[in-house]
């Protein structure tokens, strides 16, 4: 039990390194897509 627990441990820690770079290009992506819209709305109401 104490071997699968230590094994366990590192992918654990890709795992999580890896939503956290996703969640960070899911940041850019969705800031960068709302200011698309934004120019895309203001051009419009013109």
């Amino acid at each position: 039990m104490d071997n699968f627990n230590n094994q366990q441990q590192p992918s654990n820690g890709i795992v999580m390194r890896a939503r956290y770079i996703l969640g960070n290009e899911f940041y850019l992506i969705s800031n960068l897509f709302t200011k698309e819209m934004e120019l895309i709305a203001n051009s419009l109401s013109f």
